[in-house]
């Protein structure tokens, strides 16, 4: 079957942290930029958008149990909001708990996900108080069970992507300026990860950009997109340095993506239009779109739920 590659929905800023929930078929996202929280159904094509007006709202994930009730990250803040998913406006807002802000700046959360068990885990890293992220001022977190942000290590400076192979017990992580990733090995039960691993490296590979989301497959491969660099990549974690595939896009800032589908076989990408440091805002159409991905031969795993 040909590789396809089609844009759903344009005329976004920085969509982010994209998740899809198999219970509703719904895929979920953040327009970081806008303030804004997003739900696409592909059945229907319906799309619907919640403007939030908070700072730095970076995730959303549903949570189990709890209709239309989700998880999001903004600011140093979590929260849980209540939205039926097509209201323009979120019906309550609730705050669970939140990371104490440095004297001379604040904190700002980046990429999460809930793992396997339904546990959230994220980085954050600290703005300036006159605007711009400090080098290795970041950490990654998880939140336990009595609402306690456990931290788990520091020195790092964008925090963004992560996922998790529950066949090998597994955990990959990637800090975007070190253009790598890495792997560790997890304790589910103890949340805890130890023996960290350069897994893969860009600089070695010539691939353009910075990585920054990730996502597993079935067969427990990797798929990372490349942030400024215009593509996806797909990379065999049983062996180091192992580059499988690179699937150009249309966009260049390509920053979020997860399996979808009724079968989980098609592959949904975010990508923004932004200007980040010396790069400039990427122009046309193409870009600030989400775009969805078919023909890949290949299934992939559903968002999990929160569990709180």
């Amino acid at each position: 079957m040909e590789v396809q590659i089609e844009a759903l929905i344009g005329s976004l800023v920085l969509p982010d942290a994209i998740h899809w929930d198999q219970d509703t078929q719904n895929l979920y996202f953040v327009d970081t930029n806008d303030r804004s929280i997003h739900r696409y159904t592909p059945s229907t094509k319906i799309y619907a958008k919640a403007t939030l007006g908070l700072n730095n709202v970076t995730v959303i994930i549903p949570v189990q149990g709890q209709r239309d009730k989700f998880l999001i990250t903004h600011g140093n803040k979590l929260s849980v909001i209540t939205w039926d998913g097509k209201s323009e406006k979120v019906l309550g807002i609730e705050t669970l708990t939140a990371l104490d802000n440095p004297e001379n700046g604040s904190y700002i959360w980046c990429d999460g996900k809930a793992d396997p068990q339904g546990k959230f885990w994220a980085g954050a890293m600290i703005v300036g108080a006159r605007g711009g992220f400090a080098e290795k001022t970041g950490t990654l977190y998880n939140l336990e069970e009595d609402k306690r942000i456990k931290r788990h290590f520091n020195s790092l400076t964008i925090p963004n992507g992560l996922t998790w192979n529950k066949v090998t017990k597994k955990f990959y992580f990637i800090d975007s300026p070190t253009r790598r990733i890495e792997e560790f090995d997890y304790d589910a039960e103890n949340r805890i990860i130890t023996n960290r691993t350069r897994l893969f490296t860009f600089d070695d590979h010539d691939i353009p950009g910075a990585p920054d989301g990730i996502t597993i497959d079935i067969d427990g491969n990797l798929w990372v997109t490349c942030f400024g660099g215009g593509m996806v990549i797909k990379v065999d974690p049983t062996k180091r340095e192992c580059l499988l595939e690179q699937i150009r896009l249309p966009a260049d800032q390509i920053s979020s993506l997860t399996f979808g589908g009724r079968n989980m076989d098609e592959l949904y990408i975010a990508t923004a239009r932004i200007q980040f440091g010396p790069m400039p805002a990427p122009h046309g159409p193409e870009n600030g779109a989400i775009y969805r991905i078919t023909g890949l031969g290949v299934k992939g795993y559903p968002g999990t739920r929160v569990k709180l």
